[in-house]
């Protein structure tokens, strides 16, 4: 299995970014390269196709496997997909800081290569989700 974390600072409390980070549907408003979100379903187990620009068209069907709005942690797998990753399996974190006014991302994923090279898969992820950290950055503060 391949593993790809990335963590860091978020200038905003995360009650805050967890309302806009952690919406399921939500990933186009932060994510650069996801085009679309569509959710199918409601809670554990709702999916959402997502259409991706990365070396061309891509899509994903991921699946909502647990939820701690209360933690801040959601955990979810990649049912189908034309991205060079399988068996993914991954979980976005917020963790409060002592004072309460900033949290840190922790967002982690194990998964195998698909069609591509260990070290392509896990710079496709790791790229993912270092735009997707630099987009929180960006609009709260580091």
């Amino acid at each position: 299995m391949l593993r790809v974390r990335v963590t860091g600072n978020v200038a905003a409390p995360a009650a805050t970014v967890w309302d806009f980070a952690g919406d399921f549907d939500g990933l186009p408003n932060w994510i650069p390269g996801i085009l679309k979100s569509r959710k199918e379903g409601d809670g554990v187990g709702q999916l959402r196709h997502l259409e991706i620009k990365w070396k061309g068209p891509r899509m994903a069907i991921e699946r909502q496997e647990s939820r701690d709005d209360a933690r801040f942690v959601l955990t979810y797998s990649i049912v189908d997909t034309t991205l060079p990753i399988r068996d993914y399996l991954s979980t976005f974190r917020l963790v409060p800081s002592a004072d309460g006014k900033s949290c840190m991302l922790d967002w982690s994923a194990e998964f195998k290569a698909k069609d591509a090279t260990d070290a392509e898969s896990e710079a496709f992820v790791q790229g993912a989700y270092g735009a997707g950290l630099a987009s929180l950055q960006k609009k709260y503060g580091s």
